[in-house]
């Protein structure tokens, strides 16, 4: 199996780069992120996903975008407009909280999606902290816990992926890691009583993946981000939580990678911690550099096979769980769902 099936990659412009297809054809790539950039209307969307998914025909290929809602939704109209996820931790509402995201869910998968990048399991216990604000539901734990296993129980059974993030916690942390290293100084008992009980409860509600964090806890493993922290993926995630999903890494071209590490040298580091699927959100090509360089150490025995076996299994399980609508895709069905007056009012929270 090609060790492209681990990469997930982004592009710029409305429709993917013939270069782009052509790896998606060969499995150089497992799946693309979506983001506004990518997005003009329905139709347009349709036509890509259709492109991407047909052209990777017959794998799997998973199509994956941040629709948190809030100031994080990647698609405009008609596309129903998501609340943030704390007004339904303030509204205190689970029951509505499950159907938006059902609903959110099934206009995703009717426009050819496969996996949302949500909920945001972080427990804001800095109200300092801009970067993660209002996408977390509360600063409570155990409020914060209940909300993403609604929203996984409404995304899941409305046919898409969920995916639980930032591993093992980003609330308490201050600077953005798109730019800087976060840093936190909690010990590591604090962090499991607080930060890990929503990626619990979400592993509870059989949640299909779960996405790392490039911050740094200097109790756990001063020189790596949790990203490529094998005490982190392997060790808390795997072992202690018991996660036997996918894990994601975020991107790996933000500075809190990129200013230490190469995506190449990044991807390689993931994958040794327990990460199974990569995520290169700007520069695809990056990542075809990367599946090579990880395929030649795979060669030298600096990458087990027996980890690259189960980064395999676990990507491949996910696509299989949640493989996306049939192809063709229904036009018709699609407009009359994806912001319906229904979905509208639910949302109106």
């Amino acid at each position: 199996m090609n060790i492209g099936e681990l990469f997930i990659v982004g592009y710029d412009g409305l429709f993917p780069p013939e270069p782009l297809l052509s790896a998606a054809e060969r499995g150089d790539i497992g799946g693309v992120i979506l983001f506004s950039r990518n997005f003009s209307d329905l139709d347009q969307l349709m036509t890509t996903t259709e492109a991407l998914r047909s052209r990777a025909f017959p794998r799997r290929f998973l199509i994956a975008v941040d629709h948190e809602g809030g100031r994080v939704q990647r698609f405009g109209a008609p596309f129903t407009k998501i609340p943030p996820f704390s007004k339904f931790g303030s509204r205190g509402d689970l029951h509505l909280a499950e159907r938006v995201a059902q609903l959110a869910a099934r206009e995703l998968s009717a426009a050819g999606i496969t996996l949302n990048l949500s909920p945001v399991a972080d427990v804001l216990t800095n109200p300092e902290n801009s970067v993660i604000g209002d996408r977390s539901a509360s600063g409570n734990p155990e409020t914060t816990a209940s909300f993403v296993k609604s929203m996984v129980r409404g995304l899941q059974s409305g046919g898409i992926a969920a995916c639980a993030k930032h591993f093992p916690g980003h609330g308490h942390t201050l600077a953005d890691s798109h730019e800087e290293v976060p840093i936190d100084p909690r010990p590591i008992e604090q962090v499991q009583d607080c930060d890990f009980v929503p990626f619990y409860t979400a592993i509870e509600a059989g949640v299909a993946a779960i996405m790392t964090a490039h911050l740094i806890n200097p109790s756990v493993d001063p020189l790596h981000p949790a990203t490529l922290s094998h005490t982190f993926l392997t060790q808390l995630l795997r072992n202690y939580l018991r996660f036997d999903g996918a894990i994601i890494t975020d991107d790996l071209e933000m500075k809190a990678i990129s200013l230490q590490w190469s995506v190449a040298e990044a991807a390689l580091l993931a994958l040794q911690a327990g990460a199974d699927l990569l995520l290169v959100c700007h520069h695809w090509e990056e990542a075809i550099s990367a599946k090579e360089r990880v395929e030649r150490e795979a060669a030298g025995g600096k990458l087990s096979h027996r980890r690259v076996d189960s980064a395999l299994q676990h990507a491949v399980a996910l696509k299989n769980r949640f493989p996306g609508k049939p192809l063709p895709l229904d036009r018709g069905i699609a407009k009359r769902i994806i912001g319906c007056p229904e979905h509208q009012k639910w949302a109106n929270v």
